[in-house]
C-alpha cells in the first residue's frame, strides 16, 4: 500500500522525529553534480547518486513509481533539478 507524504516538517521538528530531510539547497555554494534530487516531467522525484543511477523518493503526481525503486538507466533528458525538499520518516504509531 502506498502512502502519500505528509506536509514537510521544519528541521527542528525533524530532529525530534528522527527524520531525514533531503534538499538541493546549498546557500552560497555551487550545487554539486551528484548526489542531488531531480524531478521528472511526470512528477517523479528521484535522489540521484550519479548520472542515470537513482532511487525514487517521492512524487508530485499519481504517475510516480514505487518509493524505493532503484534504477541504473534513468532517462536524464526527462529530469531537471528539484529545488524542493523531501522528508523521509518512519510511520509513527498512534497511542491508544
Amino acid at each position: 500500500m502506498r502512502k502519500h507524504f505528509e506536509e514537510p516538517v521544519c528541521e527542528e521538528q525533524a530532529k525530534e522525529r528522527s527524520v531525514i530531510i533531503a534538499s538541493n539547497r546549498i546557500e552560497g555554494k555551487m550545487r554539486p553534480d551528484f548526489p542531488k534530487l531531480m524531478i521528472s516531467t511526470k512528477g517523479i522525484i528521484v535522489l540521484f547518486e550519479s548520472k542515470e543511477h537513482g532511487m525514487v523518493v517521492g512524487g508530485k503526481s499519481k504517475n510516480w513509481s514505487t518509493i524505493g525503486e532503484y534504477l541504473t538507466e534513468w532517462d536524464m533528458s526527462q529530469f531537471s533539478d528539484y529545488d524542493g525538499s523531501v522528508t523521509i520518516q518512519n510511520a509513527l504509531e498512534e497511542q491508544a
